[in-house]
């Protein structure tokens, strides 16, 4: 022992600082899922080994969260009915952007990558398998953010129980490896660390967060160290996990707290892809209830699913059709299509975003029974693109139609002409109105705003993902240049100036949105894949 650090850890959490005198330890330096690790001084309990310096070898500083510290985990957090998980938490008080990668801010943990001069929180490996290292490449920045990095490890299966007796699947004593098992199946992803403590079925480990998350419930397993990984940068435990015994429920500043036989709730996620030949193969896994890490995991099961599925043509259009099961909610479903190289990686992101816009949600957090994803391949590229627009009838007037024709370019140089019959609005006399034509992203730029401000539960979410737009549309909108707003998903114009006034004062401008033009009218034409491309065509009406 060397002292102790009295505000190490936060104002009032202090941390003992210690050199090990293993000459192994010393060998390998802190080891990435040692966290946990029982430190005894004088034959007692001292705490966790949850610190170090990952780089300096040769000594090994070491930081020690205090028992009891930890302890408090459990006398201040006892467990709660997995239930209150899915009660009402209110509206919101901000709002929330959520965007494609890279995805969620830092939840507390230490970020994985320390400088050597600062003593951190030895860092949590992902151990991963089933998934190739090009497809959590796509995803490595949120893992990071959380304090994590991916080990992609053959050994790191979980849930096969037959290569596990009782004894073993149960073995959570101190000073043995336990499991975080975030994601189960033909997907294993599983987070490993250390137990610390142990009272009958209630136990403490890490000696730091997991993710930081507070009540969570993480399904938890006992695991098998099978050896040391020595690296100048970070060396790490290699480790197996079993079947899942229990569930981690407090995930804090000191601890994790875990108990052995409470059941985690988890997601079952399908992924059925339909390659060129008609050959059906589904993918199947169930998910942690994490709403950091949960949307990045089947996001991450989906880019896999489609990376396997996927033949040696280059050129490949992928249909996809995606539906969630929401507790209470109608079924969430959308659709979209993409093409060319990125075109898995594009349909895994959208996936991302929906699903953390619902975990994300303000209200309440939704049990998520169920996401089924299916995918057809096509081996063509499926692409369209805007030509011409050819107007076929006279300038018309109020109660008239305006007949046009839209010509589209196939990307093999093919065009196919899809006529549009535009019905002009009562009092639109002698005004000009303009017509859209436009691909998914371009009719609607801000498709990353899956919560607003003015949204007022769940199902407004709910409704809002169930509407993202497909690229396998041709979006027309007759639009009108009126002063109005955006308010709960609905265009006001023809508003007076006070009402506007109203909207725009800085305590309502973050409930609605300025439109300098309304929609009168808006439909949508399919094209067999992925449409791109915009016009705008001014219409003077008689």
């Amino acid at each position: 022992m060397l002292g102790v650090s009295e505000n190490f850890i936060a104002p009032k959490q202090p941390v003992i600082l210690c050199e090990a005198i293993d000459p192994e330890n010393i060998l390998s330096g802190p080891v990435a899922g040692m966290s946990g690790s029982p430190v005894y001084i004088n034959g007692r309990l001292a705490g966790a080994y949850a610190y170090g310096f990952l780089w300096p070898k040769q000594q090994a500083v070491i930081g020690v969260t205090p028992i009891d510290a930890m302890l408090k985990v459990v006398e201040d957090f006892p467990p709660v009915d997995v239930k209150e998980r899915y009660r009402k938490a209110g509206k919101a008080s901000e709002a929330i952007r959520v965007v494609p990668p890279p995805g969620p801010p830092p939840v507390g943990a230490a970020t994985a990558e320390l400088p050597d001069r600062v003593m951190g929180p030895l860092p949590t490996p992902l151990f991963v398998s089933g998934i190739q290292p090009q497809v959590l490449q796509h995803f490595d920045s949120e893992i990071r953010e959380m304090g994590m990095h991916w080990v992609q490890a053959p050994a790191s299966s979980s849930g096969d129980s037959g290569r596990w007796t009782e004894s073993e699947s149960l073995n959570l004593e101190p000073g043995m490896p336990v499991a975080g098992v975030l994601m189960d199946g033909d997907f294993s992803v599983t987070g490993v660390g250390t137990v610390t403590w142990k009272d009958g079925d209630r136990l403490l480990g890490f000696g730091h967060p997991f993710f930081g998350s507070g009540n969570v419930e993480i399904p938890m397993a006992a695991a098998k160290v099978i050896t040391v990984v020595r690296a100048v940068n970070r060396s790490f435990k290699l480790a197996e996990a079993g079947p899942v015994v229990g569930s981690i429920y407090q995930d804090r500043l000191t601890a994790i707290a875990g108990e052995v036989g409470r059941v985690p709730p988890t997601t079952s996620v399908e992924y059925e892809v339909v390659n060129a030949q008609g050959q059906s193969e589904v993918y199947s896994a169930k998910v942690c209830e994490l709403p950091e890490l949960s949307p990045v995991l089947v996001a991450v099961g989906l880019l896999q699913s489609l990376t396997s599925a996927l033949d040696a043509e280059a050129e490949q259009t992928i249909y996809l059709d995606v539906e969630m099961d929401v507790d209470g909610e109608e079924p969430v479903r959308f659709q979209n299509v993409a093409a060319g190289a990125d075109g898995a990686q594009t349909l895994a992101v959208q996936v991302y975003r929906a699903y953390n816009a619902l975990t994300q949600n303000p209200f309440r957090y939704p049990r998520i029974h169920s996401v089924r994803c299916k995918a057809r391949l096509v081996p063509q590229m499926k692409l369209h693109f805007f030509d011409q627009v050819t107007v076929e009838s006279a300038v018309p007037a109020p109660g008239e139609t305006l007949d046009l024709e839209v010509r589209v370019r196939s990307y093999l140089g093919m065009t196919r002409v899809y006529p549009l019959s535009i019905p002009i609005p009562i009092g639109t006399k002698k005004e000009v109105l303009t017509v859209f034509i436009a691909d998914a992203n371009a009719i609607q730029p801000d498709a990353d705003t899956l919560i607003r401000m003015d949204m007022n539960a769940l199902n407004d979410v709910v409704r809002q993902v169930n509407e993202m737009r497909s690229q396998q549309g041709i979006y027309v909108r007759l639009l009108r240049k009126s002063k109005g707003v955006q308010l709960q998903g609905e265009s006001l114009h023809d508003l007076p100036p006070s009402m506007l006034h109203l909207y725009s004062t800085p305590k309502n401008a973050q409930y609605s949105q300025t439109l300098e033009e309304v929609s009168l009218w808006e439909t949508r034409m399919e094209v067999d894949g992925v449409f791109i491309g915009s016009y705008r065509l001014d219409v003077e009406i008689r």
